[in-house]
């Protein structure tokens, strides 16, 4: 009876375990971070620190997440869009904010990334980090391994600033929005809630 009771809670634990998002991981030491998003860099402008390169896929598979870790700073860029699907599907951002392609195991080919900040200039929000393949000719090969806790977004969702019903600086965070110095969007039961919520924020569309 008692080894009955214990094969049973074993199997509950992994019937409501807590699943595991899958990246796909690049070796960082194919890739160039730099500071600026200058026509010309020099030497001075290459971050060497980069510690980790991942990309998720989003449920409808036509969207992915690209995040990366350079000294102690997490990088994401959360919205590259498929707009053509073939050998090597092309991915884009929003306003030129990044080109790649990746075929069907995932084998990356990076002409460019730039990761946005919140802060805002006159022409909109300026690059924090750009991120280049070190040959550009390259295709590099892609691990499937389980995200790091880095790479994972939480299910509370924040925003920095309200200005006339628009939203900005909308993000998701597993910690409290007063402890990341955010104002509080919502916080969801599941990552499917969450991922609508935070693009409600995005589109300043919450449900009232």
């Amino acid at each position: 009876m008692k080894k009955l009771v214990i094969m049973m809670a074993l199997g509950l634990s992994i019937l409501y375990a807590t699943p595991k998002r899958i990246c796909w991981q690049y070796d960082p030491s194919q890739l160039i971070a730099w500071n600026s998003t200058a026509d010309i860099h020099t030497a001075k402008d290459e971050l060497k620190d980069i510690k980790g390169v991942y990309i998720w896929k989003k449920k409808n598979h036509k969207e992915i997440a690209f995040v990366t870790k350079v000294g102690e700073h997490v990088y994401r860029h959360p919205f590259i869009s498929m707009y053509e699907k073939g050998k090597m599907s092309k991915y884009g951002g929003e306003c030129d904010s990044g080109q790649l392609q990746l075929d069907k195991n995932m084998n990356l080919h990076l002409e460019f990334l730039y990761f946005m900040s919140e802060e805002e200039n006159a022409d909109g929000p300026k690059a924090e980090l750009e991120l280049n393949q070190r040959d550009t000719n390259a295709t590099l090969k892609a691990t499937q391994v389980v995200c790091p806790e880095y790479v994972v977004e939480g299910l509370t969702v924040c925003y920095s600033n309200k200005d006339d019903n628009t939203y900005k600086g909308c993000v998701r965070s597993k910690q409290a929005c007063s402890k990341i110095g955010k104002r509080h969007f919502g916080t969801y039961p599941n990552e499917a809630s969450a991922e609508g919520a935070y693009w409600r924020c995005i589109r300043s569309e919450p449900k009232h």
